[in-house]
């Protein structure tokens, strides 16, 4: 193998796998952004649930 064939192949690899990483890094947030949300309405029903007072 010649070091053209092989650096192609490593160019080839490294731009895909920074492809998936990009990918899932993005979904990633994606989820943890819902995941606070939703956690953020479900605390502030159990606070009036239990009548407390939250500060404005």
């Amino acid at each position: 193998m010649d070091f053209r064939r092989i650096e192609s192949i490593f160019l080839i690899v490294f731009i895909g796998l920074n492809i998936f990483l990009g990918i899932s890094y993005f979904q990633n947030h994606q989820v943890s952004l819902a995941t606070t949300r939703s956690g953020n309405s479900e605390i502030m029903a159990d606070i009036r649930e239990i009548r407390l007072k939250c500060p404005s």
